[in-house]
């Protein structure tokens, strides 16, 4: 599937007892940065992907959210600044038993 010119890309996928919703927002240009032990990758300046996925039959809901953004950095004693990328992912899971009860 070709990426829209905004860079928003949403995603429904389903199947008999599940139902998944996520969503891929990039912006910025390429550039390369600094990435864990990795120096200078090519990498996306901005990347934010947000998943939520909805069980029928246990009654459990999962999101799972995961940031990515690249900052410069300036190392102590340095004359420039550098490229870092820095990342965040949070999940979150929960039994619901009123959608177990019920037929979506």
């Amino acid at each position: 599937m070709p990426q829209p010119a905004n860079g928003d890309l949403i995603d429904f996928t389903t199947s008999e007892d599940d139902l998944w919703i996520s969503k891929l927002l990039q912006s910025g240009p390429m550039v390369f940065a600094v990435n864990g032990d990795d120096p200078y990758v090519e990498t996306l300046t901005n990347a934010h992907e947000i998943s939520i996925r909805l069980n029928r039959v246990s009654g459990r809901v999962q999101v799972d959210w995961h940031w990515h953004e690249v900052r410069n950095y300036s190392p102590l004693c340095a004359i420039r600044s550098i490229k870092k990328c820095y990342s965040d992912r949070e999940l979150f899971t929960a039994d619901c038993d009123v959608m177990r009860l019920r037929l979506f």
